[in-house]
């Protein structure tokens, strides 16, 4: 009796086994960190950028931030872009990420918040800052996904119908936390 048991709990573990996803036998998430600076943002131009209609809002078709990242994940990084934003900058953002080598990229989408006018002590000025906050989600490379938050000084640029666009950025901070599995 206590043979046949064995074998009945033996077979049944085996065939347990085998229906038990891959995904449940990997490794638990990580805590995933990296920082850095926002060191530049393309050029606007009216291609990238034009009035969404009568509305006092602005849609981005694409532009890009760049800079470095150090932590979890280290290296340059390129968000591409696209926005719907008010004349103050604030709305909402999608895009992707490119992190490091070129070898993960995330999504993100988020909320800039409206611009507020921060004095600036190199320049011995007030200029705008703008903050991002919203989520990522890893779409190559690996696993994962958290919440990012990124703030960024910058000199005005005005086009010649007189509308203020963002300028060269000329101080930055860029979070991104989460999970991840970096083995993957």
């Amino acid at each position: 009796m206590k043979r046949k048991l064995l074998l009945f709990c033996l077979c049944l573990a085996m065939v347990l086994s085998t229906m038990t996803p891959l995904a449940a036998l990997a490794a638990p998430p990580a805590n995933f960190s990296a920082s850095g600076n926002i060191n530049y943002i393309s050029p606007s131009s009216l291609s990238q950028i034009s009035p969404a209609g009568k509305s006092g809002r602005w849609v981005v078709f694409e532009r890009e931030l760049g800079g470095t990242l150090s932590g979890d994940i280290e290296g340059d990084f390129v968000l591409t872009y696209r926005a719907n934003v008010d004349e103050n900058q604030a709305g909402s953002l999608t895009g992707s990420l490119s992190l490091g080598d070129g070898s993960y990229l995330t999504r993100l989408s988020g909320k800039s918040q409206p611009l507020e006018m921060v004095y600036f002590e190199p320049f011995q000025t007030y200029l705008p800052r703008v903050a991002i906050s919203g989520s990522w989600t890893f779409i190559k490379g690996t696993q994962g996904n958290g919440d990012f938050d990124a703030w960024f000084i910058f000199i005005p640029e005005i086009d010649a119908a007189g509308n203020v666009h963002i300028g060269p950025i000329v101080a930055s901070a860029f979070e991104l936390t989460g999970q991840w599995q970096p083995d993957s």
